[in-house]
């Protein structure tokens, strides 16, 4: 049995539309008017092999917290978007913290995670473009404090997700 790709189906539908509407045509000998509404999706990315990523700060020293490289940690994911050159985009998306709009929230609310790309800070929620399969970019994640909030010690937890999607 023979597999449809998504555009062989698409050229038989537009050829059964032409048709039946020359069919009618000729029927009625009447006016009909055909309207199309196509969408072509390209096929989605896999983002680490739909897995969850995961990242461990292990202990931090509350004093040397400086949202910038004081346990700065990379985002380690693979991502597959099939073949041929494609401009995409990735971000970060999650909830921001309530002292800097740019910082995802944590369950400290004096304690946030800053977001890079490479050495560049990016803001939680915007999108960072890119070509694939060049370069993948490096995402980066740092704990970051509320200036001037006292941090007492003990574990915190931050949930975002990571897209991909075409430009």
């Amino acid at each position: 049995m023979k597999k449809w790709g998504s555009r062989q189906f698409l050229v038989l539908l537009v050829k059964v539309l032409f048709i039946s509407a020359f069919v009618q045509k000729q029927a009625f000998a009447d006016a009909l008017n055909v309207s199309l509404r196509i969408s072509v999706l390209a096929p989605a990315c896999v983002i680490n092999n739909n897995n969850p990523l995961s990242v461990s700060f292990g202990d931090v020293s509350i004093g040397n917290i400086d949202g910038i490289n004081y346990q700065r940690q990379k985002l380690n994911y693979t991502l597959d978007c099939g073949s041929g050159s494609k401009n995409l985009k990735i971000r970060l998306n999650g909830n921001s913290s309530g002292f800097d709009n740019t910082l995802l929230a944590t369950s400290n609310s004096n304690l946030a995670v800053a977001i890079y790309r490479d050495t560049t800070k990016m803001n939680l929620n915007d999108w960072s473009n890119f070509t694939y399969p060049g370069t993948r970019p490096d995402i980066y994640v740092v704990p970051a404090r509320k200036t001037g909030s006292a941090l007492s010690a003990g574990a915190f937890s931050a949930s975002a997700t990571l897209e991909v999607e075409y430009q």
